[in-house]
């Protein structure tokens, strides 16, 4: 008894259809073939959209590249980096003539960013307070408004 035949997968098909296989692997799809009807129907279907693409693209894909696509490519440029920052040290002025700021000029003291951040969150709950008074103050109103006058059973 001879061992059983692998599935084919869509990919072999692919390429059965494209003639990339061997031909031992060729013989082999198709005597897989011969025992899967639906299958090879399938493969049939792929030979008629493959011979519908020939058909429209055969033509483009025979014209000749466009010269853009041809012309040589311009010379590789280099970024300037290490031996032009080299080159170009001695034209940048030295730490001795460049001026230094201050490092504690402009900047606050941690106490004072602190302050500041109290004072926002004291101004956001003062607000959010004002806000649910607000909305509280108007609650009875509309409870009254939709409760109703009596009850029925």
């Amino acid at each position: 008894m001879s061992p059983p035949r692998p599935a084919v997968s869509d990919t072999e098909l692919c390429a059965f259809l494209d003639l990339e296989t061997s031909s031992w692997r060729r013989a082999e799809i198709e005597a897989w073939l011969a025992l899967h009807p639906d299958c090879a129907a399938r493969l049939a279907g792929w030979r008629g959209q493959q011979r519908l693409l020939h058909a429209a693209f055969d033509g483009i894909a025979r014209e000749p590249l466009p010269e853009f696509l041809t012309a040589p490519l311009p010379e590789k440029r280099v970024a300037p980096f290490p031996h032009a920052i080299a080159a170009q040290k001695d034209k940048w002025p030295s730490e001795e003539t460049t001026p230094r700021a201050d490092p504690g000029a402009g900047r606050q003291s941690l106490g004072g960013q602190r302050l500041g951040g109290l004072l926002a969150l004291a101004l956001i709950l003062v607000a959010l307070a004002g806000l649910i008074g607000l909305m509280a103050s108007s609650l009875p109103q509309r409870l009254a408004k939709n409760a109703p006058l009596y009850e029925t059973r």
